[in-house]
């Protein structure tokens, strides 16, 4: 998925312990950070209300959504639009 008005990347991937959500969005909104299981389950929602446009990191550390080995679905929601990126748990 693309948007206009946001754009992200997700680094180091794979990760062991933590990883970091880079966003930058272009309008002032709330912003939401919904992690998903590979079975497409939410595990961990984070949100932003009232964020300005600007560059931001989230960092995610594993203790929050599970220590296990997994791929895991991003969504980052900004207003009405939505991306979705991938990250990968390794050793």
């Amino acid at each position: 998925m693309s948007s206009e008005n946001i754009n992200a990347k997700i680094y180091p991937n794979p990760f062991k312990d933590v990883f970091n959500l880079d966003y930058t969005t272009t309008i002032d909104s709330d912003i939401r950070i919904e992690i998903y299981d590979n079975s497409g389950k939410k595990i961990s929602s984070i949100h932003k209300p009232n964020q300005s446009a600007g560059n931001y990191t989230e960092t995610i550390n594993s203790t929050e959504i599970g220590n296990q080995l997994a791929m895991f679905h991003i969504r980052i929601i900004a207003g009405s639009e939505v991306i979705s990126k991938t990250v990968i748990s390794g050793e």
